[in-house]
């Protein structure tokens, strides 16, 4: 018969079963919390990476010097309006958000912002993330956190409106005729689509993915109905309303285009909407007119992919129009 353990040794048992649970439950609990932890991790730099590229966007140089605080309130409202943490269970308050901009990926950042800042920096700090099972190891709180750099580069491809600018001699700050000057363009091959197609690209984002590089399209007079919708994307503008201002709504990169051979060139023009059926001159986007811009001139700055590529490690100013782009 085997001995009956003593009451001793059913002590010693007990203690170091004890021991094994709790180093057990903590080993658990750090899985699970660390587990938390990542997830809210990858939905917070979910958030700081959108956040950024719509704070970016907002960086045209206005002339009204509005960019930089336009960047700030874009990128946080995006995060409070969009983004949510603690898998997707809770909102992210703008109170936890801070955007930071700069003039290079290494400059000096600063919530006031430059008037020719093209980075910007999104970090978001919620408030800590309250553990399950670590509180029994004291540790009661984690702090995640996310940041995010996005800043303007070259557009390879990006989303324009249905324009193009017939190619001749233009004086900076001339203020033109949409429908004298403008055409309606066809990026997408084939013929020219119905008035109202266009009617409801000019409302929104245009036709995305439109490569940058010389090449044939299909222009055609401007429709009226398509210069009323002009006037009214200035009337109608979700920052400002009616109010003058150089936003990204109002400021556009068109293509040149020689009227004889619909060939378009390398060049691309920055021109700004002012309503009544007109629109003003600023510049060619990527002849060196506007690089390094005048602080009066805004930067044509187009949504889209920089060249397909949605991270750069550098960020180069030689040409337009420009796209926010994460940066590495």
């Amino acid at each position: 018969m085997k001995p009956c353990p003593s009451a001793r040794q059913r002590g010693v048992f007990t203690i170091f079963s004890t021991l094994a649970a709790v180093t057990m439950l903590l080993f658990v609990g750090l899985v699970v919390d660390t587990g938390r932890m990542m997830v809210m991790h990858g939905e917070l730099q979910s958030a700081a990476d959108a956040c950024a590229l719509a704070a970016a966007a907002e960086l045209n140089n206005s002339a009204d010097g509005t960019a930089s605080a336009r960047a700030a309130l874009a990128g946080k409202q995006l995060v409070a309006n969009w983004a949510r943490q603690n898998f997707q269970s809770d909102a992210i308050a703008q109170a936890e958000v801070e955007i930071q901009l700069a003039t290079a990926p290494k400059g000096s950042f600063s919530t006031a912002g430059t008037a020719n800042a093209r980075v910007a920096q999104c970090r978001i700090t919620p408030s800590g993330l309250s553990t399950i099972l670590m509180q029994l190891a004291g540790i009661g709180e984690l702090t995640p956190q996310a940041v995010a750099r996005a800043g303007l580069v070259p557009g390879g491809r990006v989303c324009a409106l249905p324009l193009a600018l017939r190619k001749q001699s233009y004086t900076i700050g001339q203020v033109l005729d949409l429908v004298t000057y403008l055409r309606v363009a066809e990026f997408g091959g084939g013929a020219l689509k119905d008035d109202a197609s266009y009617v409801d690209q000019v409302a929104k984002w245009g036709s995305c993915m439109v490569n940058t590089t010389p090449r044939t399209i299909i222009i055609g007079s401007l429709p009226s109905l398509v210069a009323t919708a002009l006037d009214a994307r200035y009337t109608n503008d979700p920052e400002v309303g009616s109010a003058p201002g150089t936003t990204p709504r109002r400021v556009l990169a068109v293509p040149l285009v020689n009227i004889a051979d619909n060939k378009m060139d390398r060049q691309w023009a920055c021109l700004e909407l002012t309503g009544n059926g007109l629109f003003k001159f600023l510049g060619y986007a990527n002849d060196g007119t506007l690089v390094p811009p005048a602080a009066t001139k805004p930067w044509c700055v187009a949504s889209g992919q920089p060249l397909g590529i949605h991270k750069v490690s550098t960020i180069t100013y030689s040409n337009g129009p420009f796209v926010p782009a994460l940066l590495k």
